[in-house]
């Protein structure tokens, strides 16, 4: 279905673009065969139909929904994937009749307007000179394929959403925590385009590709938590002025003390979000401190001496199984999140686990300094002579070196490649054990290369 339908008085037929029978969102939806496949079709009609600032409110709504739904870690015990996808249609529609709802609103609020403006017009305008009248609804952008829903739906079918001081803040934090990410991303990639990689897979570090589905991971799944543990900082933006908010993440993300804070913050999230947990052994059944083993148990607990009060006491069997069902729960998520982060991509390679220790402390880097040690390695290598010597001791005096060294590999292949083998001589006074860990991406990248130069040259 190209372009979206539209009723004789210009506004979307919603009933067609969620109900058609061949390319309606609703039996699009119905004909999913996994939770998995459900839960990416009905997110990213709720994402894309809801791309405005001002729709956030509807966007978290709804996505809440889905979310009770279908959680992003398995359907709940007891429900069937077939009951679930119903609710799901179900939440659909109700996102369908509030669509006509609006549209409806909208073409009388028009109606009213022109009808009261019709006898000024006329005044104003002879037959013979009065133009014709260009519609809002004339000069919209049509999508041009079904599937990828609109990005820029009408300002007029949409009510305007008063974001509370706590939902504005939240998201001007969101927006200045990725651009902060971003603008390492980018550090790592001046100097050279995305046409360098010709054709082939970039590394996830340098892609652009990885970089959007990095920072949509961010906001998903761990925004949220590092906005509820910045209660503090939260609070004190919801005090500022509402139009020196924005100035005050600028402040918050370039000021020395409030991002170390920031960076402690992080780092445990990071940790929280992605590592599993062990369950702590199962305290013995209360059931079964009447026999032998029990009164043993007891006596020997009477002749030790008494636990510190810091020490916590063992967990009742009701508190272990509660917290073994947020232990179990917690390492799914954690699971699920790993993966989303290691998945593999179309134009990118996805890092290796190893990896993701260097993605959590580059929050820690900043893009002058990015930048200040791709030019430092650049120098070492242009000015020739003992520039092994050089970039070992460069290297012993500054920190994660490999991504800068892969950044400039790509920008400027001259000084590291060809008939002097500059990349494998300077490499070739570490050990394998080093390359695979101070040089883990360089030498993934430019290993065989590398090698292969070096054997021509002999």
């Amino acid at each position: 279905m190209h372009g979206w339908p539209k009723n004789a008085n210009g506004t979307t037929n919603w009933d067609v673009v969620f109900d058609d029978p061949n390319n309606g969102l609703i039996p699009l939806i119905k004909q999913a065969s996994t939770a998995e496949t459900l839960r990416a079709v009905a997110g990213l009609v709720i994402e894309q139909l809801f791309t405005r600032r001002q729709d956030d409110a509807y966007r978290t709504a709804y996505g809440g929904v889905l979310d009770t739904l279908i959680p992003f870690d398995g359907l709940e015990e007891g429900k069937s994937f077939q009951g679930v996808k119903a609710e799901v249609a179900a939440l659909m529609a109700t996102i369908r009749d509030e669509r006509k709802r609006k549209a409806a609103e909208y073409i009388a609020r028009k109606q009213a307007e022109e009808a009261a403006e019709a006898p000024e017009q006329e005044q104003q305008n002879t037959p013979e000179t009065q133009p014709e009248m260009e519609t809002d609804l004339d000069r919209r952008d049509e999508p041009s394929d079904s599937l990828e829903l609109p990005e820029d739906l009408d300002d007029e079918e949409l009510e305007p959403i008063n974001e509370t001081d706590a939902a504005v803040v939240a998201r001007l934090f969101s927006e200045a925590f990725l651009r902060y990410y971003q603008d390492r991303f980018e550090a790592f990639r001046t100097g050279f385009t995305d046409e360098v990689f010709k054709g082939a897979k970039a590394p996830y570090i340098l892609s652009t590709g990885f970089e959007a589905h990095f920072l949509r991971l961010l906001n998903l799944y761990f925004l949220p938590e590092l906005i509820n543990r910045c209660h503090g900082l939260m609070h004190r933006a919801t005090e500022t002025a509402p139009n020196k908010r924005e100035a005050f993440f600028v402040d918050t993300f370039t000021n020395k003390r409030s991002r170390q804070e920031l960076w402690s913050r992080w780092q445990l999230l990071w940790d929280d979000v992605l590592e599993t947990q062990d369950i702590p052994p199962r305290p013995e059944d209360e059931g079964n401190k009447n026999g032998l083993l029990g009164s043993l148990s007891k006596l020997t607990q009477k002749n030790q001496k008494k636990s510190p009060g810091w020490r916590k006491e063992e967990l009742t069997l009701a508190e272990w199984k509660e917290k073994a069902k947020e232990i179990k729960e917690n390492n799914r998520k954690a699971k699920v999140v790993r993966a989303a982060l290691l998945e593999e991509g179309e134009d990118y390679d996805s890092p290796e686990g190893t990896d993701l220790q260097l993605l959590k402390e580059l929050f820690g880097r900043s893009p002058e300094a990015i930048i200040k040690q791709k030019r430092a390695i650049r120098q070492i290598f242009e000015q020739g002579g003992n520039y092994a010597q050089g970039f070992d001791s460069y290297m012993r005096k500054t920190r994660s070196i490999d991504p800068s060294l892969l950044s400039v590999c790509y920008e400027r292949p001259d000084i590291f490649f060809g008939p002097k083998a500059q990349l494998y001589n300077a490499m070739s006074g570490y050990d394998e054990s080093a390359k695979s860990s101070l040089f883990r991406l360089t030498w993934r990248y430019h290993g065989a290369r590398a090698e292969t130069e070096r054997k021509k040259v002999v």
